[in-house]
This record gives C-alpha cells, sequence and structure tokens, in this order.
C-alpha cells in the first residue's frame, strides 16, 4: 500500500503526509486518522484509494492484475 501511494504522490508529497501524520499522531492514532490527514494534505484525490486499500479489500483484484506498484498506482490517476 505505501509503495503504491509513494508512486502515486511523488516523494515531497509522500514524505509530507507520513512525517506530518507521525509528527501529529505519534503518541496514537487511527486508520481513519491517518486517511484524513493524507487526504487534506495531499494534492491528488485519495478517495478511491484509502477506499480500497483501507476500508474495502477492493485492493485485491488490482494486486492480481498489476506487476508493479507504479501500474497500480496508474489505476487510481485515471
Amino acid at each position: 500500500m505505501f509503495a503504491t501511494l509513494y508512486d502515486l504522490v511523488g516523494q515531497e508529497e509522500f514524505n509530507r503526509i507520513i512525517g506530518g501524520y507521525y509528527q501529529r499522531f505519534a503518541s496514537g492514532g487511527a486508520t481513519r486518522g491517518f486517511i484524513e490527514f493524507a487526504r487534506r494534505s495531499s494534492t491528488h484525490d485519495l478517495g478511491r484509494f484509502f477506499d480500497d486499500w483501507l476500508l474495502t479489500t477492493g485492493w485485491t483484484a488490482l494486486v492480481e492484475i498489476a506487476t508493479t506498484p507504479v501500474e497500480l498506482a496508474n489505476h487510481y490517476r485515471r
């Protein structure tokens, strides 16, 4: 999931999302907190990404057909 997110948003934005989340929620946080933080911090629409990867099992069908994280990320660029 994190490799796909990295390929989707790029290194700078990925580091800002992960680092910012860690700084804010280092003492504890939840999945929904991460989703909301990432969606607010990103310049990309991450709704479908998080729906597939954290809120449902939609990612399983994608992993069966994609061969790389880049191919997975391309699915969310459409």
